[in-house]
């Protein structure tokens, strides 16, 4: 190769870095944009869709089953991806800085926000009344392992706790398994492994582009990339070394954040507007603070028909 070569295979390659840093930029301050809805969360208007879905589970298990099934995992993934931002505006002169921590959070990020959107998506109120039911029998059956490590630790004097942190322990403990019996009477379906729920998930908002897309998802089969950046984060959360196989140099890096953004931020994004879509009534005399990015308004206008 001449010095020409060089040089134009040099300007190449700078132009490639720049237009990879553009695109990671522009999605980081995305999802940052999310935080203030995050840490500031509203349960749904009365008489919203969500507030009617709440109203179909007994109070016994929870006043508000359906909107905190929902709301949660949309907050997390809003955290995770304020978090992202503050890491890569860290890296001074490489992407490799930090770069496995970054793609763990937006993997959380992707994982999280596809709960939000599995549960809310369906168009039929009864499908997802069943998705919640589903979840809410896998969360509590979670929660349930946990009081039973940390009791068992106690019995067998491994790790005793005060005599006051046990009674409140065991009263929580009572109360979870009171409430998994009621929601195993309801004889929820078995939850989908994550894989196949985030799957679900990024299927739907490939065939349901957002309208505040600005040709992004329009542009890229969402699903692929989606699926993609799943299964070589996942291993590499998992510690499997293969992932880094394909990150050989700088813009390998700079490549594989901008898609794992392109996935979480996106991911999202739509699970932010599903639950504002459903959350809010416009007939409500109840205030309600607009928390997300306005960017967001027309696809919450535009769904919010579709679930009423």
């Amino acid at each position: 190769m001449n010095h020409l070569e060089q040089l134009l295979d040099s300007i190449t390659h700078v132009g490639s870095l720049l237009g990879i840093a553009g695109r990671i930029e522009q999605r980081m301050k995305r999802g940052e944009a999310l935080h203030k809805w995050a840490v500031t969360p509203q349960l749904p208007q009365p008489g919203s869709p969500l507030a009617i879905a709440d109203a179909r589970f007994s109070e016994d298990i929870s006043p508000a089953l359906m909107s905190e099934i929902a709301l949660f995992p949309a907050m997390n993934a809003a955290e995770n991806l304020a978090t992202a931002e503050y890491i890569i505006r860290g890296w001074n002169d490489s992407p490799k800085r930090r770069f496995s921590s970054l793609v763990t959070l937006t993997r959380a990020a992707l994982e999280s926000a596809a709960r939000t959107v599995w549960v809310l998506s369906n168009t039929d109120p009864d499908v997802r009344h069943a998705r919640c039911l589903s979840l809410a029998a896998s969360e509590l059956y979670e929660q349930s392992n946990y009081h039973t490590i940390e009791l068992t630790a106690h019995d067998t004097g491994v790790q005793v706790m005060s005599p006051e942190r046990h009674t409140s322990f065991q009263t929580h403990t009572d109360d979870v398994a009171r409430r998994q019996q009621l929601v195993r009477a309801l004889g929820p379906k078995r939850l989908p492994g994550y894989t196949s729920l985030v799957h679900e998930a990024a299927e739907w908002v490939g065939e349901n582009t957002p309208v505040h897309d600005d040709n992004e998802l329009s542009k890229v089969h969402f699903h692929t990339i989606a699926k993609g950046f799943y299964s070589i984060a996942s291993s590499m959360v998992h510690g499997l070394q293969w992932a880094i196989e394909y990150v050989q140099d700088e813009r390998d890096a700079y490549a594989m954040v901008a898609d794992s953004l392109a996935a979480a931020v996106n991911m999202a994004e739509v699970a932010v507007a599903l639950y504002e879509a459903q959350a809010q009534n416009p007939d409500s005399a109840e205030p309600r603070e607009r928390l997300y990015p306005e960017r967001l308004q027309p696809t919450i206008t535009e769904w919010a028909a579709r679930y009423r």
